[in-house]
């Protein structure tokens, strides 16, 4: 409103002018008191959207980025052929001599020992020899019973046993230990004995029974004769 009130104002004189009347301003009057401030109007609408504006001028560029994750492997290519063999090269120069090793182990032949060389065991019972042999390369071990040749056991250390069990008077017999290498062989002999059970027993208890009842009845009858 104050602006529309000054623009009158600057046009009143060139409207007086165009009349060709003389226009006389008096003097300016006293200002007056500038007035409260006037409650804030409402919001106009919102204008068109202007034209887009023209590309800018590219940019710094920027510091590169970070690495990204690497790829899958690929298939492994082929192997190339076999380039010819080279010539061989001058021998070099002979190395300092080592230090002188420490004298091996002596070899020697078997010597076989079997503890005890007889032993006695009852019917059913547990037999056990015990063995040690020396020599080396180390001696192979083999227990064999002399009557039939039978392997019994094989073994490949230098000390051990021979553990029989619930054993029968058909293993009653010599045995024998072998040991050998590439030196030669030695053999040991024990002999087991089994004691059978008496078969006989049922015999001497009828036996003795029949004598009891007799020497009774002998006593009964000398005692009738006496009394």
């Amino acid at each position: 409103m104050l602006k529309i009130s000054k623009l009158l104002i600057e046009l009143k004189p060139l409207l007086y002018q165009s009349k060709g009347l003389a226009y006389l301003t008096g003097p300016p009057g006293l200002p007056c008191l500038r007035g409260p401030r006037g409650q804030k109007g409402a919001r106009g609408r919102r204008g068109q959207k202007g034209r887009t504006g023209g590309k800018g001028d590219r940019g710094i560029m920027g510091s590169p980025g970070k690495n990204g994750k690497q790829g899958i492997i690929g298939p492994r290519g082929l192997q190339g052929e076999v380039g010819p063999k080279g010539q061989k090269g001058d021998a070099g120069p002979a190395g300092m001599p080592g230090a002188k090793g420490e004298p091996g182990e002596s070899i020697s032949a078997p010597v076989v020992a079997v503890s005890p060389t007889r032993l006695t065991v009852n019917e059913s019972g547990s037999a056990s020899f015990q063995w040690s042999v020396s020599g080396n390369p180390v001696p192979a071990i083999v227990w064999s019973k002399l009557d039939n040749r039978s392997e019994i056991s094989q073994s490949g250390i230098s000390r051990g046993s021979l553990s029989l069990r619930n054993v029968k008077g058909s293993n009653s017999g010599l045995y024998q230990c072998s040991a050998a290498n590439i030196l030669g062989k030695n053999q040991a002999i024990a002999q087991l004995v089994v004691n059978g059970k008496c078969s006989c027993y049922p015999q001497v208890q009828f036996l003795f029974f029949v004598f009891f009842f007799f020497f009774c009845f002998l006593f009964c009858f000398c005692w009738q004769l006496l009394i």
